[in-house]
């Protein structure tokens, strides 16, 4: 599926039918599902310096459980990459910014 029609109906999507974590893969690559559907989401505008690329990827683990509900903003999508801001629907949070506030991460320019 092409990845701007799956950014589409991700942004269509009902609060029910909103997408899970289905597994962190490192320390801004996520794997999220929708329905029957998986895919590799990276949080947008954030970069994590090697020296804490393991440890940014533990404390996502320990903040998102498997099957979070999450609300995918893209941004950016080229070839089979997906480039989006990811908040937790139940309490709102950006996990980019999480990890900035976090100490885990740096802001990096948008786009």
């Amino acid at each position: 599926m092409p990845l701007a029609l799956l950014a589409c109906l991700l942004l269509s999507a009902p609060l029910a039918d909103a997408a899970q974590l289905l597994q962190v893969r490192g320390a801004t690559q996520l794997q999220v599902g929708d329905r029957n559907r998986h895919y590799q989401v990276d949080l947008a505008c954030v970069q994590v310096s090697p020296a804490v690329d393991a440890e940014a990827a533990s404390w996502l683990k320990h903040e998102l459980p498997r099957g979070t509900k999450l609300n995918i903003r893209p941004l950016h999508a080229e070839g089979e990459e997906l480039s989006a801001r990811v908040i937790r629907l139940d309490n709102g949070q950006d996990l980019g910014e999480a990890l900035i506030q976090a100490g885990l991460a740096q802001a990096h320019p948008c786009g």
